[in-house]
C-alpha cells in the first residue's frame, strides 16, 4: 500500500510538471544566458483605409515580416473593435470597427493584442464579446479586457527559454464606460491602487520573471505629462520591469527610473487619417529581457503611409546602459547652443531659453535616451567646438570642416547653409569673385566655419576677426572694412537694421552643418548619432523643425550613402 500511494504521488508530480512545461508555449529551463525578444507596436486601426487594403489582399504588416519573424513575443495596441455586430456608440466623435478578415493578418504576426483602450467599446458590448470569440478563435490572446472585471485585470502569460513574462493592459482615456465589471465585458480601467494589486499579483501568484503593464494614456502632444510620469514611477515602484505607452498618436519621450526603461508612446504603426509627419512615424519596440528585466532595446522606426501602411526606414538605434552612459557620463544629455549662428539656434526674446533647429535635436536625442537634456549656451562656434573638444558638453551642432575632426566625429550633415558677403551699398564690388584682392579687408566670426573656410581660400584680402559672428557687421561698419562674411540669414537681417548696407547676390559656401560627438567616446556612438540623424531627416523631423523656427534660406540635406 505504500509503495502504491509512494506510485501516485510520483505519478501526481509528474503530470504537474507535464501541464507546467506547456504553459503558453513548450517552455525550456532558463539557462544562465537565457534571454527573450519581445516585440511591442504601437497604436493599430484596422478599418478604414488598412482595411480596405487588407479585402485587396494587401498584407499592412508585410514591411516588418522580417521583424515579426525574428522576434520571440509580438503584442501591439488593437485600436478598434474587430466584429460584425453591434451598435455605435452614440455621440462618439470617431467610432472604428474593422472586418474580422483582418485576423488572417493579425494571427500571422501576433501573440497577443493590447484591448485597454478608448476604442474596444466603439459598438457596445456585443461587438465587444464578439471580438473577443473571434481572437480566442483565430489563437489571438489579449490583454487589458475580458468578458469580466476579474478577466480583465488578468496578465496574458509568456514562457519562453525558462523565462515567464506577464503583459497587463489599463486604458485611462475617456469613455469610461468601455470598464469592465463583475458581470460585463469590458476593458481594464487605470487606477493606482488596483494596478499595483495586478502587479504584485503577476509576480507572486502567477509566478511571473517579468511584468510589463501597457498604458492607453496621456495627451496627444511630443512629451509625456506629470500623470503619466507619476503612474510610471509607481508602477515601477511596484515591481514592474518596463512600462509601454500609446495613445498620443505620436512618439514620446522615454526615460529611465530605477534604471528601468518607460516609453510614454509608441506613437501610430497601422493608422490613417493623419496629415502631421509625427503621426505618421511610430516605432516598433524590440527588448531583449532575461530573468533581471530588460537588457536592452532597439527601435525600429516606421514610416506610414497616407493608406496607414507601415514601411521600416532604414534606421535602428541600438540600446543599451553602455550607450546611454557613453552619451550621458553624467546622468543628462549636455547639448551645447551656439546662439551665434540664427539658423541652428537664438535666445527666445521672452525667456532668453534657447530655441531653434539645434534644441529640438538635442530634446528628441536626449528623448531617445531616456535622460534629461541641459542646453549648455555659447555665443560662437568656436567655443562651443572647443566645449565638445574637452568633453564639457555631449554633443554639439557645427558646421563640417576637416581643422574639427581631431577630435569631433560628425555625423552627415542635416541642413545645407549659405554663406554670402554684405558689402557697403556704396561699394564696388559686385560679385563674389572680386572680393579676394589685397586691398581688401573682410570681417568674419572668430573659429565660425567662415572663419575657417576663408582662412584656407583667401589668399590676397586680409581676414579680420571678431569675437563672434553676431558681431560681424557691427565691426565692419564701425571700423570701416570692406566685407563683412557669415550666415546669409544673419547678414540680411543686419543689412535691414542698418542703412546702406547690400548682400552680394549667391553665396560663397554652402555650410554642412551636422551633430557630433566627441571621438573619446567612441565607435558605436559616433553611429548611433549618424543613424539618428538620417532618422531625423527621413521623418520629416528636421523639415518641421525649419519650418516650426520660420527658418529659410536653409534646406535638407540629402540622405548619406
Amino acid at each position: 500500500m505504500n509503495f502504491l500511494r509512494s506510485f501516485m504521488w510520483l505519478r501526481l508530480l509528474f503530470l504537474c510538471w507535464l501541464s507546467l512545461s506547456t504553459f503558453a508555449s513548450s517552455a525550456q529551463p532558463a539557462s544562465k544566458f537565457s534571454t527573450v525578444s519581445l516585440l511591442v507596436v504601437g497604436d493599430m486601426m484596422l478599418a478604414g483605409a488598412p482595411g480596405r487594403a487588407m479585402q485587396k489582399g494587401i498584407d499592412p504588416f508585410a514591411g516588418f515580416a522580417k521583424l515579426f519573424k525574428a522576434s520571440d513575443i509580438r503584442i501591439g495596441n488593437l485600436e478598434c473593435v474587430v466584429a460584425t455586430k453591434g451598435s455605435q456608440e452614440p455621440d462618439k466623435p470617431n467610432t472604428f470597427r474593422a472586418h474580422p478578415y483582418s485576423l488572417k493578418y493579425l494571427r500571422k504576426y501576433f501573440d497577443a493584442v493590447g484591448l485597454a483602450n478608448n476604442h474596444s467599446g466603439d459598438f457596445g458590448p456585443q461587438a465587444f464579446s464578439e471580438m473577443l470569440g473571434l481572437l480566442k478563435k483565430n489563437g489571438i490572446a489579449y490583454y487589458g479586457a475580458g468578458h469580466n472585471l476579474k478577466e480583465a485585470h488578468t496578465p496574458v502569460l509568456f514562457e519562453r527559454n525558462g523565462i515567464r513574462i506577464a503583459i497587463l493592459g489599463y486604458d485611462e482615456f475617456q469613455p469610461r464606460n468601455f470598464e469592465a465589471d463583475h458581470d460585463r465585458v469590458g476593458v481594464a480601467w487605470s487606477e493606482d491602487e488596483q494596478v499595483v494589486r495586478d502587479i504584485q499579483a503577476a509576480r507572486k501568484e502567477w509566478r511571473a520573471d517579468i511584468v510589463i503593464p501597457v498604458m492607453h494614456w496621456g495627451w496627444e502632444e511630443p512629451v509625456a505629462n506629470a500623470r503619466q510620469r507619476q503612474l510610471a514611477r509607481l508602477m515601477i515602484d511596484a515591481g514592474a520591469d518596463a512600462v509601454i505607452g500609446g495613445h498620443p498618436h505620436q512618439v514620446q519621450d522615454t526615460e529611465r527610473y530605477k534604471n528601468k526603461p518607460i516609453f510614454y508612446s509608441l506613437g501610430n504603426f497601422v493608422f490613417d487619417g493623419f496629415s502631421l509627419p509625427e503621426n505618421n512615424l511610430g516605432w516598433a519596440l524590440r527588448m531583449e529581457l532575461d530573468k533581471s528585466g530588460v537588457r536592452n532595446w532597439q527601435v525600429h522606426t516606421a514610416a506610414i503611409s497616407s493608406k496607414g501602411i507601415p514601411s521600416p526606414t532604414k534606421q535602428v538605434l541600438q540600446f543599451d546602459n553602455t550607450m546611454i552612459q557613453s552619451f550621458a557620463p553624467t546622468g543628462k544629455l549636455r547639448a551645447g547652443i551656439n546662439v551665434g549662428n540664427p539658423i541652428l539656434a537664438k535666445l527666445d526674446a521672452v525667456t532668453q531659453k534657447p530655441v531653434g533647429v539645434s534644441v529640438d535635436l538635442a530634446t528628441e536625442l536626449a528623448k531617445r535616451l531616456g535622460v534629461p537634456v541641459e542646453y549648455v549656451v555659447f555665443d560662437a562656434a568656436g567655443k562651443s567646438v572647443e566645449a565638445l573638444s574637452t568633453e564639457k558638453v555631449d554633443i554639439g551642432f557645427f558646421a563640417v570642416d576637416p581643422m574639427r575632426a581631431d577630435a569631433i566625429a560628425f555625423t552627415a550633415p542635416y541642413v545645407l547653409i549659405e554663406g554670402s558677403y554684405l558689402v557697403h551699398k556704396n561699394s564696388p564690388l559686385q560679385h563674389n569673385e572680386e572680393v579676394d584682392r589685397s586691398e581688401h579687408s573682410i570681417v568674419v566670426g572668430k573659429g565660425s566655419a567662415y572663419d575657417l573656410f576663408l582662412t584656407r581660400e583667401i589668399k590676397q584680402a586680409k581676414l579680420v576677426r571678431s569675437p563672434t559672428s553676431p558681431t560681424v557687421v557691427d565691426m565692419f561698419v564701425a571700423e570701416k572694412h570692406d566685407v563683412a562674411a557669415g550666415v546669409k540669414q544673419q547678414l540680411e537681417l543686419d543689412a535691414k537694421r542698418l542703412p546702406d548696407l547690400r548682400l552680394l547676390p549667391g553665396s560663397f559656401m554652402v555650410i554642412s552643418q551636422a551633430m557630433g560627438v566627441p571621438k573619446k567616446r567612441g565607435t558605436d556612438s559616433e553611429r548611433f548619432l549618424r543613424i539618428f540623424v538620417e532618422d531625423m531627416k527621413a521623418s520629416g523631423f528636421v523639415q518641421q523643425a525649419l519650418e516650426r523656427h520660420k527658418i529659410e534660406g536653409a534646406s535638407i540635406a540629402p540622405p548619406s550613402r
